[in-house]
């Protein structure tokens, strides 16, 4: 799956130049806020996604012309795909068949769901906004959406070609469900007047990767994260503000309220960590080494106002694992090497091209923390180092290290999380060999 994003700002202007960049591998495109006249086509496999968290408001609005439909799928895929269309304000300019969302072509393979959706009437006195043509299909859904009112029917379709057809938690305003039909729904669950618990307000995304819909709680990005990590995303607190990584790009939550304020996006299919001071939000990509934005352009309204920090030649590779910071200093891991950064100069204090370092943890003496192939590399601020390893006396033959923490002191306080529990190590500098250690196991 890649993640192509459209808007006026964004490598992409239209929708449908975004379905042509698209390998059609269940890619989704994310689009941002605005009005797009262009009748979409969608003939390979790729979802549509609004970029909202109000979607009943009509925030991104697919508007086409007298000779276009907003949405046309055609699309014969060999094995078991499906398309989601979710977020999006449909509408066309009046036409006697004011077909919205039309499937000329698919077959038993293809699944379509229809969700959060407001479908306009364009201002016609016949109207029928989603025709399946009849075609055959496996799975058939319409849930949480609101049919604008007016002379409409919801679909124009012959249901016994479809496996599993659902017309769920749908306001319809005194619109037809279907239209000439044969067959009927295998749920059908529609409104005439709207009630708490229907229309686009309502439900969550189908998608994984989606933009969370509820805000105000813990772990609102729970449902976002389903998408297969390239890199090791973070979260990190600074000041007022929670900066939570993800495939699309960096949501910032209040950390007093834990509401999301908005999102900092970067370049198509990037995801990574981040780390912030004072001065700057720093995100690691997997493209594009490690960019920055001022912590002076965050608000409640949030800025996209990146500018590379460092990338290749300067780091070893642009596809940067991990980041983390401490006082004047930022460590890097990247898939090609392991850097420390004096952040008041941008110079490089320390800089390992000979691994690949999957986490780092960096103390504000400059003194940092690299996990790579299961082993642990301590990197003291005179540039000496140590690396733990299995056998060593210290990290047992079993470990497949995971994640690393470090607690500064008198003797730093390493901890790691391995495949078989916790290790916790009392360094000591110079007599690492005899640092004290213990180990908690988890038995599987």
């Amino acid at each position: 799956m890649a993640i192509f994003r459209v808007g006026p700002s964004r490598p992409y202007t239209t929708i449908n130049s975004a379905i042509i960049a698209a390998p059609g591998n269940d890619d989704l495109i994310v689009i941002d806020q605005g009005t797009y006249n262009e009748g979409v086509l969608i003939d390979k496999w790729v979802s549509l996604l609004a970029n909202t968290q109000t979607p009943e408001n009509g925030d991104v609005y697919i508007y086409s012309d007298y000779n276009n439909r907003p949405i046309t799928i055609s699309y014969l895929p060999a094995v078991n795909e499906a398309i989601y269309i979710e977020g999006l304000k449909l509408d066309r300019v009046a036409h006697t068949w004011d077909v919205l969302v039309y499937i000329i072509n698919s077959n038993a393979n293809l699944s379509i769901y229809l969700n959060r959706c407001w479908i306009g009437d364009g201002g016609s006195t016949v109207m029928y906004p989603i025709d399946p043509v009849n075609q055959p299909m496996n799975k058939f859904y319409i849930e949480n959406c609101y049919i604008e009112n007016g002379y409409s029917n919801i679909v124009y379709a012959n249901w016994n070609n479809i496996t599993e057809g659902v017309i769920s938690k749908t306001e319809t305003n005194g619109a037809y469900y279907c239209y000439l039909c044969t067959g009927s729904p295998d749920t059908l669950d529609t409104v005439d007047t709207p009630t708490v618990d229907y229309g686009p307000a309502y439900g969550s995304y189908y998608k994984s990767s989606a933009p969370p819909t509820v805000s105000g709680t813990a772990d609102v990005m729970a449902n976002i994260l389903g998408l297969e990590w390239v890199s090791y995303p973070n979260m990190w607190t600074s000041g007022d503000y929670i900066f939570k990584s993800n495939p699309i790009g960096v949501h910032v939550y209040n950390s007093s309220t834990e509401n999301l304020l908005g999102v900092i996006s970067y370049a198509v299919g990037q995801q990574g960590s981040v780390w912030a001071n004072d001065d700057y939000l720093y995100i690691g990509t997997v493209n594009s080494g490690v960019v920055r934005s001022p912590m002076s352009s965050i608000s409640g309204a949030v800025y996209d106002d990146l500018a590379v920090y460092k990338n290749y030649p300067d780091i070893a590779s642009s596809y940067i694992n991990y980041l983390h910071g401490a006082g004047n200093y930022l460590c890097v891991a990247t898939i090609s090497g392991v850097h420390i950064f004096d952040l008041t100069t941008g110079s490089g204090v320390y800089s390992n091209t000979s691994i690949s370092a999957r986490k780092c943890h960096q103390l504000a003496d400059r003194t940092s923390y690299y996990i790579y192939d299961d082993k642990a590399l301590t990197i003291y601020n005179d540039d000496l180092t140590y690396m733990y390893q299995y056998g060593d006396g210290i990290i047992p033959t079993i470990s497949d290290i995971n994640d690393l923490h470090v607690v500064s002191g008198t003797n730093n306080l390493i901890l790691l999380a391995t495949k078989s529990g916790a290790i916790a190590i009392e360094e000591r500098k110079g007599d690492e060999e005899n640092s004290r250690f213990k180990y908690y196991y988890t038995e599987e």
